[in-house]
């Protein structure tokens, strides 16, 4: 669109552009044709004579010189050497094929692997192909992030859900993705220090992912909760091999060592001397049947006990049988269960399905993964044993 030229008329007297004889001069602006016309009235006796208007530019352009051939034609090959060479160094680099050819040699799913792995090396400052102790940490930090939203959703589902069936069952991944969370914590912070360690936490990730499905009936919920679930046990499962790429020396000592000692190496001498000792172990709280200790039932003692426990707390449990289910939360730790021997003491507890439990909270003991160092010596769980 180009509107209607205007012209702006500029009353000009005495121009010494115009003739001697000249009375005035007019000049016209033309924006549209970028000139101006002069126009001259001449008054010669009695008589004006108009005379043709001039055009003028405005602007005097100087002419342009064209840029010289021999320098486009010498710079264009060093530019486009210097792209190439670029585009080169960063396939060698970033290449998934270069990166993680030796990391995911132990996966399951090499393919998922190679790209959750490449994707850390790309999004983190970190991590590095020549520093694959780094990439580890990305992952992990990835993993976090994903869990904690579809930590939410899982949630969201479960109050949502009308069928009580459904609903316990997205209760227990409720559960399930609050310790998985906690684990994963702890596998970030132990990643270098003690990869065994996080090789056990990363491992129970994965069984908590697994349980929580397991326990949902095929239909709707179990397809968005396994939407949920998929990408964070692709996640899981990608640390775990990266883990055991970078630490496979650690790995196959930690295995050695376990199978030639009788205790595992991570037991304090002071926990080996409870163990391996006699019955002469100091209790802090009495638990019998009869009324002669502090509580009648197990289930008691543990919720007494203090929470986050610095030293090993003992709860002695005296011979009797035990109807209930124990369940031991995150926040009991450095626990220790004593008895009277295998066919003295017994816990035995009879939830099942069929009476509307779900199989994660069936167990006679339920442990919870945060509960650090939980011991049971000479007990006899009844579930346990029937279940062989």
């Amino acid at each position: 669109y180009i509107p209607q030229p205007q012209l702006y008329a500029q009353q000009i007297h005495g121009s010494s552009r115009a003739p001697r004889l000249a009375r005035s001069c007019t000049r016209l602006y033309n924006p549209l044709t970028q000139t101006r016309q002069v126009h001259f009235q001449v008054l010669i006796g009695y008589t004006t004579i108009a005379m043709d208007p001039i055009n003028e530019p405005l602007l005097s352009f100087p002419p342009q010189r064209n840029c010289s051939l021999s320098k486009v034609l010498l710079v264009t090959p060093i530019f486009l050497a210097t792209l190439l060479c670029f585009c080169f160094a960063a396939f060698l680099v970033l290449s998934p094929a270069t990166v993680t050819v030796d990391l995911c040699t132990n996966s399951p799913d090499p393919a998922s692997c190679h790209a959750i792995v490449a994707d850390a090396v790309l999004t983190s400052p970190d991590a590095h192909p020549s520093r694959p102790a780094q990439v580890l940490p990305a992952i992990i930090d990835r993993s976090l992030h994903q869990h904690d939203a579809a930590a939410v959703a899982v949630a969201a589902m479960h109050w949502r859900a009308s069928d009580p069936r459904q609903r316990a069952a997205l209760a227990d991944c409720v559960q399930l993705m609050e310790l998985a969370r906690d684990r994963l914590a702890g596998a970030a912070d132990h990643a270098s220090v003690a990869p065994e360690d996080a090789r056990t936490w990363l491992s129970a990730v994965l069984t908590d992912y697994v349980t929580c499905l397991d326990g949902l009936d095929d239909g709707p919920p179990r397809d968005a909760v396994g939407a949920q679930l998929e990408p964070l046990m692709s996640l899981a499962s990608a640390s775990l091999a990266v883990l055991n790429a970078v630490d496979s020396d650690t790995a196959a000592d930690d295995m050695l060592a376990e199978a030639v000692d009788e205790l595992p190496s991570w037991v304090p001498s002071a926990d080996r001397a409870l163990l391996e000792g006699s019955r002469a172990v100091q209790a802090d709280v009495v638990v019998a049947k009869d009324g002669s200790g502090k509580y009648n039932t197990v289930q008691a003692a543990v919720d007494a006990a203090p929470d986050r426990g610095k030293r090993r707390y003992v709860i002695y449990v005296k011979k009797g049988v035990y109807k209930e289910n124990l369940a031991v939360w995150k926040k009991k730790r450095e626990l220790m269960i004593v008895g009277d021997g295998m066919d003295a003491t017994v816990i035995t507890g009879s939830r099942n399905v069929v009476d509307g439990a779900t199989t994660f909270n069936s167990a006679t003991l339920g442990k919870d993964a945060s509960s650090s160092l939980f011991f049971l010596f000479s007990l006899n769980f009844a579930s346990f044993r029937d279940s062989h």
